[in-house]
């Protein structure tokens, strides 16, 4: 470089200062991402039935979700029905939801759940209208 001509030397810091910039201007909106809502995604849910292990499809979204208990009982119409997730409280450790069974089916009750995300990344739930049934999750 130092057979360069001096006004080549100022364009190559011109250039480097550039990049930087441009690098410190997309970080943040890079992290500002990741740090959002850590529940969002597809999930298995398990929890232990009344005869044996049930197991459903959790889709969280940004403004929603859906759900769907794999089983299908012919005296529960409301199981095995895809339903609505409502978002009724969101934080980094604790996410409360409903499932909307009674926009499905008339008739039908909704369900309140309680996810929690643990410090070693699992995450578990709760099932306040079945008595607290503990939920496992599994992102797919």
């Amino acid at each position: 470089m130092a057979f360069l001509p001096p006004f080549l030397h100022r364009m190559a810091a011109m250039v480097a200062s550039a990049s930087c910039l441009a690098l410190l201007a997309v970080a943040p909106s890079a992290g500002w991402a990741q740090a959002g809502n850590p529940f969002l995604g597809q999930w298995v849910v398990t929890w232990e039935g009344k005869a044996r292990m049930q197991q459903a499809d959790l889709q969280i979204t940004d403004s929603g979700g859906s759900w769907k208990t794999f089983a299908s009982q012919k005296n529960a119409p409301c199981v095995g029905r895809e339903v609505a997730v409502r978002h009724d409280a969101v934080g980094e450790q604790e996410m409360r939801l409903t499932l909307l069974f009674s926009e499905a089916l008339q008739g039908c009750k909704d369900s309140q759940l309680t996810l929690v995300r643990h410090p070693d990344g699992r995450v578990t739930g709760q099932n306040q209208s079945s008595g607290d049934r503990e939920l496992t999750l599994v992102r797919k």
